[in-house]
């Protein structure tokens, strides 16, 4: 069953390679996920790539593409001396 992607966001790097046919392994939020990608590549160690979903344990990602680092909910940014989140530097 695929899960929306609700509590799971972010990116994740790559540990084991993850082809069209052969789930490998991420490095994702402190722990270490299966993963699978839909598209028809190769993904190798070390690639970063974005959480789009999850199949039961299974994460399914994407290669990274485009990353803005407000498009990430964990980033924040060191500005001087003040903390400042993503949501903080998002225009309204």
């Amino acid at each position: 069953m695929t899960y929306p992607f609700q509590f799971i966001e972010g990116f994740a790097i790559v540990s084991k390679p993850i082809s069209p046919s052969i789930p490998g392994r991420v490095h994702f939020k402190g722990s270490w996920w299966k993963a699978t990608c839909r598209g028809a590549m190769t993904l190798n160690p070390g690639d970063r790539v974005r959480v789009i979903g999850r199949d039961d344990i299974t994460l399914i990602v994407e290669p990274e593409t485009g990353f803005s680092p407000l498009d990430s909910p964990t980033t924040t940014f060191q500005v001087s001396s003040e903390r400042v989140s993503p949501e903080d530097l998002r225009e309204t």
